[in-house]
């Protein structure tokens, strides 16, 4: 997934707030205008300082470049079809827990423990590796497909995930608003309108658009 795509999300929520807010003030509308561009510039401002100051062109770095530098970090396939781990050491210390757990030799390069680590997520299942991994203090974590997360246990036990009604699938799973305010979930009140679902409301009701008017709309395929 795209970062811009959450950060355009939450920043356009940020700016319909701050134009009702505006409209209680002055009683004037608003227009509110999001680009998903300039919301990922605002995301990149280490890489455009660099570029700024030293004229150093950002390039990919890999997985070593997370987690804070960590020395050994990466991507490992499991046993089972496209299944995935990701695990990372970040320091020393980390590392010959790594080796020992995965059955390496202690000192070793990092490029050997990876190789071990590889051969060993090879022979395991995700969970069982991620267990594993985690019982002995190493930082892990199973690469989920879609329809895995509506089980994943950890976040059913952050209840991460609600089951709203839906007029055309019975229930569908909806992920929560992480917010958390005065130690309350804000909570999801229903699943996300249908085509056109709203439209008769949004033109009579909020607009104040009559009846004869509207069923012409419909007549003639403007609605």
């Amino acid at each position: 997934h795209s970062h811009m795509d959450y950060t355009a999300g939450y920043l356009c929520a940020i700016g319909i707030l701050d134009a009702l807010m505006r409209r209680e003030r002055t009683g004037k509308g608003d227009h509110v205008d999001i680009s998903q561009l300039e919301c990922g510039v605002g995301l990149a401002g280490t890489q455009l300082l660099d570029w700024a100051v030293n004229r150093h062109h950002a390039s990919p770095e890999g997985n070593r470049a997370g987690a804070l530098g960590a020395i050994m970090q990466g991507c490992y396939p499991c046993a089972g079809d496209d299944q995935w781990l990701v695990v990372t050491a970040p320091d020393r210390q980390a590392l010959e827990s790594v080796a020992s757990l995965v059955g390496a030799a202690s000192g070793g390069t990092t490029e050997a423990v990876e190789q071990a680590l590889a051969a060993w997520a090879a022979r395991h299942k995700p969970w069982e590796a991620f267990e594993l991994l985690q019982q002995a203090g190493i930082a892990a974590g199973v690469v989920s497909h879609g329809p895995d997360l509506a089980q994943d246990r950890h976040l059913k036990a952050r209840e991460a995930v609600a089951s709203v009604p839906h007029p055309e699938l019975e229930r569908v799973p909806i992920v929560q608003c992480p917010i958390v305010m005065d130690g309350r979930r804000l909570a999801v009140r229903r699943a996300g309108p249908l085509l056109g679902e709203h439209t008769e409301q949004v033109l009579r009701e909020t607009l104040g658009m009559s009846e004869d008017r509207y069923l012409d709309y419909v007549v003639r395929e403007i609605v």
